[in-house]
């Protein structure tokens, strides 16, 4: 004789049944989305973090190496040429520029004097003064070169502004222009530069530095600023 379970006998209350009901059902797989959806948050929360400190990381690392480079080269203006270098004719400070600098020494410490100039050019391959213009993109490049060769290279590439200011022993400022230093454009092809007067320019003894790289808007990266006084040493009285 086959035994009739509490399931299967009739007029039994649902409530006893086995089994979940539609309700029942609905609310555990809301529960299961929503736990879904707080892991794919907190999964999107870390990577977002993540890729904006990569981003952040490699605009700071660029501007840094820039700075360190433009820092280590400007200290060694005049070196084997101090301070004015043979026949007085080829000077330490080659230009000194509101938004470029020339050069000249044994910068590299290899016995063999050459050239070196910093300036910012935007995506035209035209020189900026001041601020990188709107719709473009600028690039902070060094230019190394002796009279026979000559090599350009990128330093940091969205560039907002590179600013340099020079001042002499007692620590007042030698604006560019007026006052005897360059305000002609940067001239990197000619050995040594060909621009006149060359008043003040051999009392430059420090080189302040202003280098502004353009963050990133879209993930919330401010531009960032770095400074950075340099002083030749083998520029003394």
């Amino acid at each position: 004789m086959t035994r009739v379970g509490p399931a299967q006998r009739p007029g039994l209350p649902l409530a006893t049944r086995n089994g979940f009901t539609l309700i029942e059902l609905l609310v555990s797989a809301v529960i299961f989305l929503l736990i879904l959806f707080a892991i794919y948050l907190v999964n999107e929360t870390s990577h977002t973090t993540y890729a904006r400190g990569e981003v952040r990381t490699e605009i700071h690392q660029t501007a840094r190496t820039a700075a360190d480079l433009m820092g280590r080269e400007l200290r060694m203006a005049g070196y084997f040429c101090n301070p004015t270098c043979p026949g007085g004719i080829v000077h330490a400070i080659q230009e000194a520029q509101a938004n470029g600098v020339k050069v000249f020494g044994d910068m590299e410490g290899t016995g063999s004097n050459i050239y070196v100039a910093y300036y910012v050019k935007d995506n035209d391959g035209t020189m900026v003064a001041g601020a990188c213009p709107v719709g473009k993109v600028c690039t902070l490049y060094r230019r190394r070169y002796t009279t026979a060769l000559q090599v350009e290279e990128e330093l940091a590439s969205s560039v907002e502004q590179v600013t340099f200011r020079y001042f002499d022993t007692t620590g007042t400022e030698l604006a560019p222009g007026a006052t005897g230093l360059d305000s002609a454009p940067l001239q990197w092809t000619n050995f040594p530069s060909a621009i006149a007067p060359w008043t003040n320019r051999d009392a430059v003894r420090r080189v302040k530095v202003r280098l502004l790289v353009k963050g990133n808007p879209d993930k919330q990266i401010p531009n960032y600023e770095l400074t950075t006084d340099i002083t030749p040493r083998n520029l003394r009285d």
